[in-house]
């Protein structure tokens, strides 16, 4: 599986490449999973939808990314856009469970240019790390 390296980290992650992440008319899905999780938490039906790119990563210190966890919601929000930049992706839809859907809200709220949708799961804005 592909991995990448944001803030000097390996990121583990999967994608499904329904087309290039960058064609028009194909704004990718980002998958982002919750606090002790990975991205195969996700569905497998989900993480390959039809006519769609979807990524799904693990996030710092879970599964098989390297290094270690971040200290808030806000550090991995920032993460989140460094890895959006590092798969050349200028927006996306943003999925996320339990703290990945408040990561994915703080990532809303400071950089909006860059979210398409989200989609909550399970989550709330103000989730402890």
């Amino acid at each position: 599986m592909p991995s990448i390296t944001v803030h000097g980290a390996s990121v583990f992650y999967r994608r499904h490449p329904a087309r290039e992440a960058g064609e028009a008319g194909n704004v990718p899905l980002l998958l982002v999973h919750g606090a002790g999780g990975t991205l195969t938490h996700w569905p497998p039906h989900l993480r390959r939808l039809p006519g769609r790119t979807v990524i799904a990563p693990d996030l710092p210190g879970h599964g098989q990314s390297t290094g270690a966890g971040l200290a808030s919601i806000a550090e991995y929000g920032t993460w989140l856009v460094a890895l959006l930049d590092a798969l050349h992706i200028d927006r996306a839809v943003l999925a996320g469970h339990s703290m990945g859907g408040a990561i994915v809200l703080d990532v809303a709220r400071r950089f909006p240019a860059r979210v398409a949708a989200l989609a909550l799961l399970a989550t709330g804005p103000t989730l402890r790390v």
